[in-house]
């Protein structure tokens, strides 16, 4: 399993999961191949959002 680490301004969220799944759209047709975008943030980031 590889995992893979990307970080990018906060005003740039959409446009930058949209270029990573272009990136690894092609890989996605290999049988068994997966993978998953997830957004990593600490708790007082997210509490910020969640609360704005």
């Amino acid at each position: 399993m590889w995992y893979h680490l990307y970080e990018f301004p906060d005003d740039k969220v959409i446009e930058s999961m949209i270029a990573l799944s272009k990136r690894f759209g092609f890989y996605a047709s290999i049988e068994g191949y997966t993978f998953k975008i997830e957004i990593l943030m600490n708790a007082d980031d997210a509490i910020k959002y969640m609360f704005g």
